[in-house]
């Protein structure tokens, strides 16, 4: 049997657009706790030059749960895989104590990769691959990585150590970013294409 959609609040916009505090007054007032969907606030320390605007969090006195936000040290390469499932993971438990989740962030492919439920598989690190990627011509791994879909940026080159990353997805497996290119802005307001049994109840794009 299907799990019901969640209902998932989500409040998006520019740096310095005033986004954590809206979310927080947002939660405060509907019961809910905020998940932050910024790919630098997850690192420790460095509160300052991420804007994690932690006084922000202070309603009236009272300060508003939030998740994901100081959860590795830096140094440690988090990425799009490990964000979606801890995203979803607080989402679930959020919900399951009766609380509403209100997603908040400026990193757009983090809130892409939720919203509209991108499939990702872990793709354990393969040194040989790499080794063999790290001298091959930029033209070869370019096809390579055609062959799984179409291209998102076909503009940059990204630097050699880069480029192995890029083409280290398993034989066979081909990602479903791409075919979210298609999803309209409106289905990105209501959440009419996210999966995970998660339903946006509502979009706000601040600034």
């Amino acid at each position: 049997m299907a799990e019901s959609p969640i209902p998932l609040i989500c409040i998006l916009g520019p740096t310095a657009a005033g986004k954590t505090r809206l979310a927080a007054h947002v939660a405060a007032a509907a019961n809910g706790e905020v998940v932050s969907a910024d790919s630098r606030q997850v690192y420790r320390y460095m509160d300052i030059g991420t804007g994690k605007d932690l006084e922000d969090y202070r309603v009236d006195g009272l300060t508003v749960r939030s998740h994901l936000i100081d959860i590795v040290d830096p140094g440690y390469e988090y990425n799009l895989y490990e964000f979606k499932r801890d995203c979803i993971a607080a989402i679930r438990e959020i919900h399951s104590r009766g609380r509403l989740p209100v997603l908040c962030g400026g990193t757009g492919l983090y809130l892409s990769a939720v919203l509209q439920d991108y499939q990702l598989l872990p793709a354990p690190p393969d040194p040989t691959r790499r080794a063999e990627l790290q001298t091959a011509p930029t033209e070869q791994l370019i096809a390579e990585l055609r062959s799984h879909g179409p291209l998102h940026n076909t503009s940059d080159v990204p630097p050699a150590r880069r480029r192995s990353h890029s083409t280290r997805a398993p034989s066979g497996f081909a990602g479903s970013a791409a075919s979210c290119e298609s999803a309209s802005r409106d289905d990105w307001r209501t959440g009419s294409t996210t999966g995970c049994s998660m339903k946006s109840a509502l979009c706000w794009i601040a600034g």
